[in-house]
């Protein structure tokens, strides 16, 4: 499995819009009218059961195909109509249910060659129920009594509900056929053995007798009935069952039921978790740490923080101090990590800013080695800084590190963006390599950098260009994911892709960029947060409030197969949704981990671009305590063995003078039983 993931950038307090989210549907409640939209009562009591009629005699061995067994007995006559007598094993008709106030129900004919015609119900006010839907038999046809009323004998009613499975928040399908043609029939969702008034949400038929309808499965239920009522409360059957599981759990041997949380270095002050990675089967948990102390022109003093658990999710004492390993520049102040990788040999990387020359940000990296201790061959005293000029003697602008993607030589390659006077006026995708040990790589642009300005094919006058995650492509080159932003707010998506000497691809794109501009206006949220191969590529990005998936094939254009026109859009609640990254997962769709409304979260897309109804929208919320904890996800990955992480950091809504500890959850496959 591959994933590249982009870390949010707000690390100060968490966004506006998280809140845990309240689930919508509740049990027990009822509307009066059918204009008020709730199912109207069923007036009148039944009578008395009358006797059940005889089942018909079996030919001996059932005979050839065709041959039928005599038909059952009718119901005796009561108040309410006695139950038709079924037919034989061989397929014989099931007998017709008693003339009664309310008919009996008709007996179901079963087995091989005979007809297994369910038995006609009795003339009544209220027609019986048909008979059971009639077995493989040659010839056979699932006729029943007419539920709607009358002299039945007309075609039987019949509704299911698929899929058996499905996950909480998933999409239940219940088809109906030969339902009553009234605009009072309706289906009702119910807690399993609930009473018909009990409802947790329902919808009417609208007259049309058959069709489908889709519910939502709830979350906090192991199962859900469906049911089809004629009008009020008469209940013509049941829909079936499904059962609500799903498809991942918190690690019940991790941490402390599939969460761990701590302060990363002990002072009571603000953590953000940008990165997690496995090496080796131990697990690397990176990020930012507020120390409260200020350098000499008043910026925040952070570090930067790396953290290994072994695989329970305890922190491993073998490794720097306790667990831990953090550090800071001496010569300018740390606004935060944006990024975190492992190369082959152990060493961990960890990208982000810093406010360097002239009060200007500047890319950073820091290499740590697989015990923790900053390796003093890397850079200087293990961190590699890079200011971006445009002109020689500028004195650079204000870059941020996005995106950064070892490569198998040892190198690493990095990518952002570049601002210059002030956000959304002016800017440039910027790109670097570094060698080894940490140096610009003189192979590499200018003095191992360069600046694109994509404007002049930017679709909608886009100033600056943010480059969020990158794809090492076999031939030497690269793929950019990044996002185009206007002053106005008018914002798009792009892919770029560069061959090993530096020239973006002709074959790729329209002359090697391919724009993804959505329907409609947008805001200035969108981020390509994930980029996987998929044949071409998908991209995972997203506004204020959803997400976008995009495929394209190898040569850069939108794949038609996916979504509607290369393009789908989800939203997963009606809060604030933000994903963290994306992996490809063994069916060849893509599982996308996200913060939901202020709770991890977890959904899935075929490989067709499609959300997963069967999968559900998965939320998981964090407490200690009595206390739940707002969330926010910065990244998201897959483990060599299949289990989910995802990291990011935690704190109570209202932060109740507790600051913001980093989190992790991890996810492993539900079992079948």
């Amino acid at each position: 499995m591959m994933m590249q993931r982009r870390t949010t950038r707000a690390l100060g307090t968490l966004s506006r819009g998280l809140g845990l989210f309240a689930l919508l549907v509740a049990g027990g409640c009822r509307e009066e009218d059918a204009s008020g939209g709730g199912p109207l009562e069923a007036g009148g009591e039944a009578g008395d059961v009358g006797s059940a009629g005889e089942a018909g005699d079996a030919p001996d061995g059932g005979g050839t195909a065709g041959e039928t067994a005599g038909g059952g007995e009718a119901g005796g006559v009561g108040d309410t109509g006695g139950t038709g007598g079924g037919g034989s094993d061989a397929g014989g008709s099931g007998g017709a249910a008693g003339a009664s106030d309310v008919g009996g129900t008709g007996g179901g004919g079963t087995g091989g060659g005979g007809s297994p015609a369910g038995g006609a119900a009795g003339a009544s006010d209220v027609g019986g129920t048909g008979g059971d839907v009639g077995g493989s038999g040659t010839g056979g046809s699932p006729a029943g009594g007419n539920p709607a009323g009358g002299s039945g004998g007309a075609t039987g009613t019949t509704c299911v509900a698929t899929p058996l499975r499905v996950g909480p928040n998933g999409t239940i399908t219940v088809t109906h056929v030969n339902a009553p043609a009234s605009t009072s029939a309706w289906i009702g969702a119910y807690a399993p053995g609930a009473p018909d008034g009990e409802y947790l949400t329902y919808q009417y038929l609208s007259g049309e007798p058959d069709g489908s309808l889709t519910f939502t499965a709830p979350e906090d239920l192991d199962g859900v009935e469906l049911r089809l009522f004629s009008g009020g409360y008469a209940l013509v059957g049941s829909c079936g069952s499904v059962e609500i599981r799903p498809p991942y759990v918190p690690d019940p041997a991790f941490g402390a039921a599939g969460f761990v949380t701590f302060d990363a270095l002990g002072l009571g002050l603000d953590d953000y978790a940008c990165g997690v990675a496995e090496h080796e089967g131990q697990l690397l948990l990176a990020g930012t740490a507020v120390t409260g102390n200020v350098d000499a022109s008043g910026w925040a003093m952070n570090e930067i923080v790396v953290a290994r658990l072994d695989p329970n999710g305890a922190l491993d004492p073998t490794f720097g101090d306790g667990g831990t390993a953090h550090a800071t520049l001496a010569t300018s102040s740390l606004t935060g990590c944006t990024t975190l990788a492992v190369q082959s040999d152990g060493g961990i990387l960890i990208g982000g800013v810093t406010r360097g020359t002239s009060s200007l940000d500047d890319f950073f990296v820091a290499r740590f080695d697989a015990d923790g201790e900053l390796d003093p061959t890397f850079g200087t005293d293990g961190f590699a800084t890079l200011n971006f000029e445009l002109t020689a003697g500028d004195g650079g602008h204000y870059d941020s590190l996005y995106a950064m993607a070892p490569l198998d030589d040892g190198s690493i390659l990095l990518g952002g963006e570049l601002v210059i006077n002030g956000p959304y006026t002016n800017g440039r995708a910027i790109y670097a390599r570094l060698t080894p040990d940490g140096l610009p790589d003189p192979t590499f642009g200018a003095e191992g950098r360069f600046a694109a300005d994509y404007g002049a094919s930017a679709p909608n006058g886009q100033t600056v260009f943010t480059v969020n995650t990158l794809l090492p492509q076999a031939d030497g080159g690269f793929v950019a994911g990044f996002t185009a932003v206007s002053s106005f707010g008018r914002n798009d998506v792009g892919l770029a892709r560069y061959g090993a000497d530096l020239t973006l691809d002709d074959a790729f794109g329209a002359a090697g960029i391919a724009w993804e501009t959505r329907p409609g206006t947008h805001n200035n949220q969108y981020l390509v947060t994930a980029i996987e191969p998929a044949g071409g590529v998908v991209t995972l990005s997203h506004d204020e409030w959803g997400y976008w998936l995009a495929g394209y094939g190898a040569d850069g254009t939108p794949d038609p197969a996916f979504g509607a026109e290369g393009l789908s859009y989800s939203d997963f609640t009606d809060g604030y949704d933000i994903p963290a990254g994306m992996v490809v997962d063994a069916g060849g769709g893509e599982l996308v981990g996200m913060t939901a409304n202020a709770r991890f979260g977890l959904v899935r897309f075929g490989a067709d671009g499609a959300p997963d109804g069967a999968f559900g929208k998965l939320r998981w919320t964090y407490s200690s305590g009595d206390v739940a904890f707002d969330a926010r996800v910065s990244a998201f990955r897959a483990q060599a063995g299949g289990q989910l992480l995802l990291a990011g950091w935690v704190a109570p809504p209202d932060r109740s003078g507790t600051q913001l500890d980093f989190a992790l959850l991890r996810l492993v496959e539900a079992p079948e039983d």
